[in-house]
């Protein structure tokens, strides 16, 4: 960690869509840099990057992908030593690697969808988060929707305001546009809607908008779906750095239109 430099996002080459959750101000100080890290998929990661994230404090891995989509992209991370990697899995009503079956209507309602009936993952999740040792990587196909509700229920849990919360999930958007002007161009005549590679803010207004209504906050949530306060109470000391004053700055900032 004597090299440790918080970034926004770091400059992965097969994995550009992995962004550190620290830097927000949140309840009782910022969210702290190197804790909790998301990303899309890990199966195109190099060797250097594999060695940036553990230069980065990340030793472990939570996947967030279906059984048939690990199989099919392994992840780099799992043939990675100095990794404790996990499974996850989050089945969001349809194949994120083949767009089989079943699509949303919108992506809220995959989201709430996701928070309404994955509880026992969610569950699963956090318990994996209390009892890790040092930087969290979660990461699912791109890094955008299994993982973006997750990503609003750890801020959330920190008290991270909403604006915060919806500008860190739109990024997305900035930092996939290649691979999703690619994937859009190669299903262009299979009627796959475009806002399936989406992340607009829009869609994360709704989704806090159900978690308030229907949950009440993210704490509660999650502990209506089994987390101990126990174990929130301790990612909440890995994820807060209390009365840090005057946050930095990240060196890539969030920006998103509606």
């Amino acid at each position: 960690m004597a090299n440790f430099h918080p970034v926004r996002r770091l400059p992965l080459k097969g994995a550009p869509n992995t962004r550190d959750l620290g830097g927000y101000p949140c309840a009782g100080g910022v969210t702290r840099w190197g804790a909790f890290l998301r990303s899309g998929s890990t199966t195109k990661m190099t060797i250097p990057d594999i060695q940036a994230l553990k230069a980065y404090g990340v030793y472990t891995s939570v996947d967030l992908r279906s059984g048939e989509e690990r199989l099919a992209q392994p992840s780099a991370l799992e043939a990675a030593p100095g990794f404790t990697t996990h499974s996850v899995p989050m089945l969001d009503n349809m194949n994120s690697a083949h767009f089989e079956g079943d699509l949303p209507g919108s992506m809220a309602g995959l989201y709430i969808s996701l928070l309404d009936t994955a509880g026992a993952s969610f569950a699963r999740l956090f318990s994996i988060f209390a009892a890790a040792q040092g930087g969290v990587l979660f990461h699912c196909a791109a890094g955008k929707d299994r993982t973006g509700v997750t990503a609003m229920l750890l801020l959330g849990l920190a008290g991270v305001p909403d604006p915060d919360i919806i500008a860190d999930y739109a990024s997305t958007d900035i930092y996939m546009r290649e691979v999703f002007f690619h994937q859009v161009q190669s299903l262009q005549d299979s009627g796959v809607p475009d806002y399936i590679f989406r992340s607009m803010p829009k869609s994360m207004e709704r989704t806090l908008k159900h978690l308030y209504k229907t949950y009440g906050s993210s704490e509660q949530y999650l502990l209506g779906i089994g987390v101990t306060q126990r174990e929130l109470d301790t990612i909440k000391e890995k994820l807060i750095e209390r009365d840090a004053g005057m946050y930095s700055q990240p060196k890539c900032c969030h920006v998103y239109t509606s």
